[in-house]
């Protein structure tokens, strides 16, 4: 990882780029004006990841030549370098090269974030966590549990409170993560049933604002109706096998003809 990295991009080397790009001194100045502050490229700005690119431009050409020849494969998302190859021993030998250029182009190694991993050790990079499979010897891609929790929450509170306000986020999000793992958009349609189907006002209102437009309404049922289809009180001799009592089987047959009587009646 790239130490302080934007910081690192300072005013100076914005101007070049818009003066390399075609612009006058004039206009290169103003853009620069826009695009930094304190003298360098700000953390957040809305075009500093862009800029950022521009800007290591010759770095990414440096250190892909140097890859390339090595069979080595080089990503960069912003300040994160990768560099992974079958060959541990090519990869210790070009980490000073690497250093080298890193300094060349104005920027250092950030040394306390700089580790060597086995192909079965836990990885992590740019937020996607890379599983090793010793049965098939391939690697997956998954994506960090909290933020799948964070995902969960915010459909969890849309739901309970009603306020779908954030459903476009939502599935933004849903979207990101199925693009990774592909059966996450099915893991969250049977979380969202689990959540609502006991709640009539809930199903009402998930009906109104569903965040998935495609799926039929969600069905409400209520316990006396669930209990009533899925109680199977006639199979005497299968519930004696299960360890049911039959001071226990009376006691279900008694409740099951209470609540059936209840649903006749509607109560």
């Amino acid at each position: 990882m790239i130490s302080t990295f934007y910081p690192s991009i300072t005013r100076e080397k914005v101007f070049i780029l818009f003066k390399n790009l075609g612009y006058n001194n004039y206009i290169s100045n103003i853009l620069t004006n826009i695009c930094t502050i304190y003298n360098e490229l700000p953390q957040g700005g809305v075009c500093s990841p862009y800029i950022s690119n521009l800007v290591c431009y010759k770095l990414d050409r440096r250190l892909i030549g140097l890859c390339a020849k090595r069979d080595i494969n080089y990503t960069r998302f912003a300040d994160d370098l990768t560099f992974s190859s079958d060959n541990k021993d090519v990869l210790k030998k070009v980490k000073n090269v690497i250093i080298d250029i890193l300094y060349n182009e104005g920027f250092e190694i950030n040394r306390k974030k700089t580790r060597f991993l086995s192909p079965i050790s836990y990885k992590k990079i740019t937020g996607l966590t890379i599983n090793h499979k010793n049965n098939k010897n391939k690697n997956r891609l998954t994506v960090n549990k909290l933020y799948k929790k964070k995902v969960r929450a915010m459909i969890h509170k849309a739901i309970f409170t009603g306020d779908y306000s954030e459903k476009n986020v939502i599935l933004g999000y849903i979207s990101y993560i199925n693009s990774i793992e592909s059966d996450f958009r099915s893991k969250i349609i049977r979380y969202v049933h689990k959540l609502i189907k006991n709640y009539k006002h809930l199903v009402d209102a998930y009906n109104n604002n569903k965040i998935f437009q495609e799926l039929n309404n969600v069905e409400y049922k209520s316990f006396e109706e669930v209990f009533y289809e899925q109680f199977d009180y006639k199979n005497y001799s299968g519930l004696l096998l299960q360890g049911f009592t039959k001071e226990k089987i009376k006691e279900y047959e008694y409740i099951n003809a209470y609540y059936k009587e209840r649903i006749s009646k509607k109560i």
